[in-house]
């Protein structure tokens, strides 16, 4: 996730049947998991390190609290490498909920973020006060 007001690429993904893995971050709980379109990444350094299992420098490395400031102010969200793996690796051993998570998406998206049926209709009626 890298700052985006929206998620654009999720709902491009989800319209097109692709269970989505995604940065638990900004827009994931409303697109993806409020929809059961796929799963949210933890961001990396929420997860659970036990210092006394790793040396000091892997602990550094990993203790992180998942977001940077960036460009324009924005903080941007990454994604912990450990858990996007088992998520991935969920999935794969899973083709029945990925399919799910595909169907459940693409409906979303027809029922919530079409352009001419949904989208464009609300917004006019907002700029035009109807």
């Amino acid at each position: 996730t890298s700052g985006e007001g929206f998620g654009i690429p999720i709902i491009e993904a989800m319209s097109c049947e692709v269970p989505i893995l995604a940065t638990d971050y900004t827009t994931t709980q409303e697109l993806v998991k409020d929809n059961k379109a796929g799963l949210g990444i933890k961001l990396s350094g929420v997860e659970e390190i036990d210092l006394f299992k790793e040396n000091s420098i892997d602990y550094d490395r990993k203790v992180l609290d998942g977001t940077i400031t960036g460009s324009w102010e924005v903080e941007r969200g990454f994604c912990s490498i450990t858990d996007a793996v088992d998520k991935l690796k969920f999935l794969y051993d899973n083709p029945e909920i990925c399919r799910e998570f595909g169907r459940n998406g693409r409906n979303a998206v027809l029922n919530k973020y079409d352009f001419e049926m949904i989208i464009g209709p609300a917004l006019e009626r907002e700029i035009c006060n109807i």
